[in-house]
């Protein structure tokens, strides 16, 4: 068949006969092939693009089964959805990604009322000051985000989590920036349990203690952790 190829439902078409139809069918799951008047022709060799509006298995209920292994350099899927989870260069284990989120959720922090004592900024995009984004790949989180204080206090800020962390509280551990209050040594952040995160002031001398804050004092994160 020359030229361009059309396939409506599993039949071909070559535009050149009306007569000229050959049936295209998954056989047994390696290939497809080709039968006219229910006599089957060969084999099904493509060279190029195809293009399809519905292609099925032989019984047309359901999709063709392809050999493991099977690739196709330079196609491209659009919107496709993957029931558990795909091999990245490899088939190990280590290869193995079985989720992936974009998402965003409401954080409470211990000790201090939403809107009243403080508001959240990220990059989520309903734009809720009570919400922020984080991104999930695997096992592993990204958070991105700041708090902004509107009232005074003096504590520890405990701030949940979306997922629990792995490990111990040094699981979880970094610095964060700061603004308009007083930390000579700095913010730091601790894990404290498996599902929060606690923010504190450092000393010279290397001790925790709480951070007073107030009106537009702000906290600035951005970390990622390993999940349970």
């Amino acid at each position: 068949m020359a030229g361009q190829t059309r396939i409506d439902g599993n039949l071909i078409d070559t535009g050149t006969d009306p007569n000229d139809i050959v049936s295209v069918s998954v056989g047994d799951g390696r290939y497809p092939r080709l039968s006219q008047d229910n006599t089957l022709a060969g084999n099904l060799t493509v060279d190029g693009q195809v293009r399809s509006d519905n292609v099925t298995d032989s019984a047309g209920t359901g999709a063709p089964a392809f050999p493991n292994g099977m690739s196709a350099t330079g196609a491209a899927l659009t919107d496709p959805e993957i029931t558990g989870g795909i091999y990245l260069g490899g088939t190990g284990s280590a290869n193995y990604l079985d989720d992936y989120e974009e998402g965003s959720w409401i954080p409470t922090i211990e000790d201090y009322t939403y809107s009243t004592d403080y508001v959240l900024l990220s990059s989520y995009s309903g734009g809720d000051s009570n919400r922020l984004s984080y991104i999930k790949m695997g096992n592993v989180v990204y958070i991105a985000g700041s708090i902004v204080f509107k009232s005074t206090k003096t504590a520890r800020i405990t701030m949940s989590l979306p997922f629990a962390y792995s490990g111990s509280s040094y699981g979880l551990a970094g610095s964060a920036g700061w603004y308009n209050f007083n930390a000579p040594a700095g913010v730091g952040f601790l894990g404290t349990g498996g599902s929060s995160v606690d923010f504190f002031a450092m000393s010279e001398s290397g001790d925790h203690s709480d951070i007073t804050v107030g009106n537009s004092d702000e906290i600035y994160f951005n970390f990622h952790y390993f999940t349970t």
